[in-house]
């Protein structure tokens, strides 16, 4: 099939429409000066097809992005364009809007030629002649798959534990609002452990910063595995964790679960060949009784373990059994630590006589 355009008028519209990232390097059109780098990665291409879709020429940069052959191309229809029989081309999408004059984008699934799935982003910017009639599409191609993978590399560093694997505050911050709205839905429970491991420091210490490490991530794995698969273990930084307990059908399920987390902690885990006993304290809030705010879930579940760190003989307790004096108490005892003032969130009524 001859091409509606010289290879001079396709090198003028792909300039015109100013299409970035496309490099011609194919013959008929010089792709003038090339960048530094030999082997640049190619995350777009173009081709140009005429007015019925079929395809009259196809860029290197699409060739070697797509590992399509050229001889497989021109004079085809891509898929997405081919109308059925006895139907009109304004029933589908793409030509409803591209014979309209308008710019179409859409995401197109596709194979490499070594069978893998792969996902292209695909603009078709219709060509007007002389006479205002559409003349041709210039279909722009761009490899989404190297945006997923560094949008993917962006968002693990943002919500993932980089030492643990384990979802981070952030990711928490974010997750947890869903869980509460979720609870109240299906009117259940939902409980907040907050849980804060005794002696790392000394381990810390004595097996130094890469002996902390191996205890934190030995601790992480325990809790994913004594927790169930609809509970979310959290690190929430140095070593403190939290666990959402969803379904909490009674206090007796509750106490178990519990019982069983705080019995994997304190087992003891071999480091650089010394056997390392440690202990964790913890706090558990019940959504809805002990607060509907995520915040406050958290703040009131880390006042209760702040409680049962102070008593050494209980590992645990639960917010319901920390009195409003106790939480005064542990604010105070926290701001005076952080050498911070902080008021509490509910303060006593106090009724002055007047004398």
């Amino acid at each position: 099939m001859d091409p509606i355009l010289s290879p001079e008028e396709i090198k003028a519209l792909m300039a015109s429409i100013r299409v970035p990232g496309i490099h011609e390097t194919s013959p008929e059109i010089p792709s003038g000066e090339q960048t530094s780098s030999p082997n640049p990665p190619i995350e777009s291409g173009a081709m140009i097809s005429d007015q019925d879709g079929q395809i009259v020429w196809v860029s290197e940069d699409f060739l070697k992005m797509t590992g399509k052959e050229k001889e497989n191309l021109i004079g085809q229809t891509p898929e997405f364009m081919k109308v059925p029989k006895h139907v009109s081309k304004t029933s589908l999408p793409v030509w409803e809007t591209i014979l309209q004059g308008k710019i179409f984008t859409m995401v197109h699934h596709d194979h490499r030629t070594n069978g893998s799935p792969c996902n292209y982003e695909i603009t078709l910017i219709p060509i007007l002649g002389d006479n205002g009639s559409i003349t041709s599409f210039v279909h722009v191609w761009k490899d989404m798959d190297n945006k997923i993978q560094k949008e993917k590399i962006l968002w693990k560093q943002a919500h993932i534990d980089p030492l643990t694997g384990l979802p981070n505050r952030n990711f928490l911050s974010q997750w947890m609002p869903a869980e509460i709205l979720r609870t109240q839905k299906e009117k259940s429970r939902l409980g907040v452990l907050f849980l804060d491991l005794n002696g790392f420091k000394k381990v810390n210490d004595t097996c130094g910063h890469a002996g902390g490490d191996t205890l934190l991530k030995v601790i992480s794995g325990r809790l994913l595995r004594c927790s169930r698969r609809t509970d979310l273990v959290v690190r929430l930084g140095g070593d403190e964790f939290l666990i959402l307990l969803n379904n909490i059908e009674s206090d007796t399920a509750l106490t178990l679960l519990v019982e069983r987390i705080m019995e994997a902690i304190q087992k003891p885990i071999r480091i650089e060949g010394k056997l390392v006993e440690i202990t964790g304290s913890a706090g558990v809030a019940i959504c809805p009784q002990d607060g509907v705010l995520w915040e406050d879930l958290i703040r009131r579940s880390d006042e209760a373990m702040y409680m049962s760190k102070n008593q050494n003989q209980k590992r645990w307790r639960l917010v319901s059994s920390t009195s409003f004096v106790d939480s005064i108490r542990i604010s105070e005892s926290r701001s005076l630590k952080d050498n911070t003032i902080k008021l509490p969130r509910f303060q006593e009524k106090v009724h002055q006589t007047k004398g």
